[in-house]
């Protein structure tokens, strides 16, 4: 009798164990970077800067994953999978549970559209009658995409949180170290829990507003993805921090990215580079501004 009793004991245990870990939820990291023919941007860089950008990308992943009970789970769009219909068939299959976040980030081409404010991603690795790549045309329809149309396909996932966030120029056309290092603590790990585990609706960041480049380099990666990991992990480090501080993460982003730019003319052809958008709703389809929140 003492046996069985411990088998059901065990049995229950056993049972308790897998429910928890079947109930645990997941993070969906969509990477979309143009990693393959970026020569011609730094001829002489073994590490081109959107490589850089995805390692950082990665990096701040595994920290999520340490300082949170999420399951990280990344989806890659790289290499010979850049491309806008493999990008839109997984997103498609991807299973969403009601308390998963989605994390979309696209680091490559783009370029503006006068009746969008946000950017057109290029995921396509078409070549012309020559035989040289396409990275902007806005007459091939399966080469450009809207980030406004993946914005709408995440949100219709209907994922607990959506992140999206856009390295990518937006001009009109067709054809420092900020960060130190990143420390830990335990108000870090606890901050890390309220911004991934405890807030809801979409952020959505963007590294230029319509009419604007978006500028990279070989000592910082892309600059919007440097900036915006550097203002997390400052956020991250305060006493406290509450879910819409999201918003002061995406605002602070943008301030580093004017500073940064306007330091450095000499890299740009044209003074207005990194105003940037932000926006953030919760899970009402309100926009959240902490500016106005009152304590």
């Amino acid at each position: 009798m003492l046996v069985r009793r411990n088998t059901i004991v065990f049995i229950l245990v056993f049972m308790a164990s897998f429910c928890a870990t079947y109930a645990q939820s997941t993070l969906h990291a969509i990477i979309v970077v143009k990693t393959e023919d970026t020569a011609r941007e730094f001829p002489s860089d073994p590490k081109p800067a959107w490589k850089l950008s995805m390692q950082k990308i990665e990096d701040e992943l595994d920290r999520v994953e340490v300082h949170t009970d999420l399951n990280i789970q990344k989806h890659y769009f790289v290499g010979t999978h850049f491309d806008k219909s493999a990008l839109l068939d997984g997103i498609d299959d991807l299973q969403i549970g009601e308390d998963d976040v989605l994390w979309f980030y696209f680091a490559g081409h783009g370029y503006g559209d006068r009746d969008c404010k946000y950017p057109n991603m290029v995921v396509s690795r078409k070549k012309d009658a020559n035989g040289n790549k396409l990275y902007i045309s806005s007459e091939e329809a399966h080469v450009s995409l809207s980030s406004c149309d993946i914005q709408d396909v995440l949100i219709r996932k209907n994922a607990r949180l959506t992140i999206g966030l856009y390295e990518t120029c937006n001009y009109y056309t067709k054809d420092s170290k900020g960060d130190s290092g990143y420390v830990i603590n335990a108000q870090a790990e606890e901050n890390y829990k309220v911004l991934f585990e405890e807030a809801k609706g979409y952020v959505f960041i963007t590294a230029s507003k319509n009419g604007q480049y978006a500028g990279w380099n070989t000592e910082v990666g892309g600059y919007f993805t440097h900036w915006f990991l550097e203002r997390l992990h400052y956020y991250l480090r305060q006493e406290s921090i509450k879910p819409c501080d999201w918003y002061t993460v995406g605002a602070s982003t943008i301030g580093k990215l004017k500073a940064y730019t306007a330091a450095r003319p000499e890299e740009f052809d044209k003074p207005q580079i990194l105003y940037g958008a932000v926006e953030i709703v919760d899970e009402n389809g309100i926009e959240i501004d902490c500016r106005k929140t009152k304590n």
